[in-house]
């Protein structure tokens, strides 16, 4: 992302991603390694979410704004998923299952088309572009590493996103 920009990544994240939900029901009618091909073809287009995005961040947000900005986008990911299990019942009951594959997969098309009509990698003449020469330095990973506060995160992810551990 830092190296093609964040824009163009993001967005073909979105498209590949939006594609991959589109194709899924045909999959699951085809056969089970289809389905799990897509479905890990849509996670793959999703993995460009948060590398694009801070890459972005780095672009447009002031340094000391950062935070919060990483906060908004991270919100938006429970919030996202609020709205689709709001949405998705209804459209299931109504109009089957596949057409929530396929209307999400509508939605993340249009979204990329106004994307890239939009969107800038980065502003012209801003401080935030002012900063991206200096954030070149090496990544303190020792440090990181050695940190509770950091373990503390990695254990929590690793809870929250492994169901056997929760159930």
């Amino acid at each position: 992302a830092n190296r093609i920009g964040g824009k163009l990544v993001l967005g073909a994240g979105v498209i590949w991603w939006s594609l991959a939900t589109m194709i899924t029901p045909a999959a699951a009618m085809t056969s089970l390694a289809a389905l799990v091909t897509a479905r890990v073809a849509m996670g793959v287009g999703e993995a460009a979410t948060f590398p694009a995005s801070y890459s972005l961040f780095s672009q447009w947000v002031p340094a000391g704004e950062r935070a919060r900005a990483v906060s908004f986008l991270m919100s938006g990911v429970p919030i996202g998923t609020l709205f689709a299990l709001s949405v998705t019942g209804w459209m299931v009951v109504r109009y089957g299952w596949p057409s929530a594959f396929y209307v999400f997969g509508v939605v993340g098309l249009l979204w990329a088309i106004v994307w890239f009509a939009v969107v800038r990698d980065a502003p012209v003449h801003t401080p935030a572009t002012l900063h991206r020469a200096s954030s070149k330095a090496a990544v303190p990973w020792r440090q990181l590493l050695s940190s509770s506060a950091v373990w503390a995160l990695i254990i929590a992810c690793v809870v929250v996103h492994t169901p056997s551990l929760t159930d």
